[in-house]
């Protein structure tokens, strides 16, 4: 597959080839998605079945079909085809992105914006081989929240430090 760089009102490129699993512990999976032309990165926390179900996807399992294949073929029969998945915003008091997928209906040649949980909708683009896109507004509160994070660990952690324990170089 081509690497096509481009920008659309405000909306960053992600290319699958760029798309990253971790396990940081036992307990949590995350995503990492790398901006096309760019360095920025945002993480995506990923339940178990989530975290699973996306590898299947980017490794192209072909044992048996996930539901995410059988919606992208379930679309492109009623002649229709998944367009694009759009990370829009972050949820200011969850911290949870929010996204959507279009669907193109070519019987009429109408569009669909369907609201969609974030993992799900990763997993959907990877398995339709759609393209991705984060809005530079996502990239941009995102690197707030991360800064505010680290901020408030650093500042926890010093507050924590017994001064007795300390020693000097």
């Amino acid at each position: 597959m081509p690497t096509v760089y481009f920008k659309k009102a405000g909306m960053m490129e992600i290319r699958t080839e760029d798309i990253q699993l971790a396990e940081m512990s036992d307990e949590a999976r995350v995503a990492l998605l790398k901006e096309m032309g760019g360095t920025r990165v945002l993480t995506i926390t990923l339940s178990d079945v989530s975290f699973h179900l996306l590898i299947r996807e980017i490794e192209n399992v072909e044992d048996r079909p996930t539901i995410f294949k059988f919606v992208s073929e379930c679309v492109l029969a009623l002649s229709g085809n998944i367009e694009k998945m759009v990370i829009f915003d972050i949820d200011s008091r969850s911290g949870m992105y929010r996204s959507y997928v279009t669907v193109r209906d070519a019987r009429d040649d109408r569009t669909y914006n369907l609201d969609l949980h974030v993992t799900s909708a990763l997993t959907l683009a990877v398995a339709s081989k759609c393209p991705i896109f984060v809005t530079e507004e996502v990239f941009e509160k995102s690197s707030k929240e991360v800064k505010k994070y680290m901020e408030n660990t650093v500042q926890r952690n010093f507050e924590n430090i017994d001064p007795e324990k300390l020693t000097k170089h």
